[in-house]
């Protein structure tokens, strides 16, 4: 997991108008996933079915704590997507 990529993702969803973040950066779909099993987002995976995307929906009380530690603590984090 890419862990500068993760804070930026974690950092984007509040930002979005319908409060979700659709992802079409396929390295990024694999960072979500991950997240999502590591408990720091809720999140709609791409199934490979026809019209599946995937998606953020929601940061957990596991990704803002992974939020505050970060902050601050890599050079890279401050870089944008």
């Amino acid at each position: 997991m890419n862990l500068p990529r993760v804070y930026q993702l974690l950092l984007a969803l509040p930002k979005q108008r319908h409060g979700i973040l659709k992802i079409t950066d396929a390295t990024a779909e694999n960072d979500v996933r991950e997240m999502a099993n590591a408990g720091l987002v809720e999140a709609t995976l791409n199934d490979g079915k026809e019209g599946a995307f995937t998606a953020i929906n929601s940061v957990t009380v596991a990704g803002q704590a992974f939020l505050l530690s970060f902050r601050g603590h890599n050079s890279s984090a401050g870089r944008r997507l």
